[in-house]
């Protein structure tokens, strides 16, 4: 299993002790429990998470309950709420701290992934969470791999601001992740994937490109931390 420190690049610079509920660094100090949970027992225990009016602990909630039989992401094989709660932290360590884009990182693969609909998130979280989630959500998993990569970029081209955000922090991460699992494990994490190392590094190229056409110049600290996490991934032979 790949190993993730509790001290890694999403929690730098990122407060987790003497927050109040409700604001964005109770996000960490929830994954810092989680992972502690995780790592002693092998199951998520959702009893600490939060008062009843802290919106963030509400979403976690959510989240790891409708994922709850999601398959573990490959790479780590750890449950999928580890990885959207650290795209809910790249957002805060960058300085994104809009309360419906966090809300929405937390619950992004949770219809996707899991068993959440568009019109529960909605009642529960509001309608413009409910449409972030639905544009970060892949509809048709089983379309051929090419056609699904171009379509992803198509929609990425039309996204709104706070969708491209919400991508690239999810991205960052699922790049983060393949260096951290290539450290350990070197040139076998490519076997991972249905297809070659050179064709996922060309369509990385292409989706760097789209961000930072659509960025135009905004978020500056979250698109360079993608395009270096990239452009490490592309020193990995």
């Amino acid at each position: 299993m790949l190993t993730i420190p509790l001290t890694s690049p999403v929690t730098a610079g990122v407060a987790a002790s003497s927050v109040r509920p409700g604001e964005p660094g109770t996000i960490l100090r929830y994954m810092h429990q989680f992972q502690q949970e995780f790592m002693a027992h092998r199951q998520l225990n959702l009893d600490f998470v939060g008062q009843p009016e802290d919106r963030y602990a509400q979403a976690i909630r959510y989240a790891a309950r409708t994922m709850a039989t999601s398959r573990p992401r490959k790479i780590e094989n750890r449950p999928v709420i580890f990885h959207t709660l650290r795209t809910a932290l790249y957002l805060v360590k960058y300085g994104l701290k809009d309360e419906t884009l966090l809300l929405a990182a937390i619950l992004h693969d949770s219809i996707e992934d899991g068993e959440a609909t568009a019109e529960e998130i909605e009642c529960y979280f509001g309608p413009d969470v409910a449409s972030l989630v639905v544009g970060a959500t892949e509809e048709d998993k089983s379309v051929d791999w090419e056609l699904r990569k171009q379509r992803n970029l198509d929609i990425l081209r039309k996204a709104t601001e706070a969708q491209v955000l919400l991508a690239a922090a999810d991205k960052l991460d699922g790049v983060t992740m393949l260096l951290t699992a290539y450290d350990q494990q070197g040139a076998a994490v490519w076997n991972f994937f249905k297809r070659s190392r050179e064709e996922l590094l060309a369509y990385h190229s292409r989706r760097a490109a789209v961000f930072v056409k659509r960025m135009n110049g905004q978020n500056q600290e979250l698109v360079l931390a993608l395009l270096d996490a990239e452009n490490r991934l592309k020193q990995c032979q």
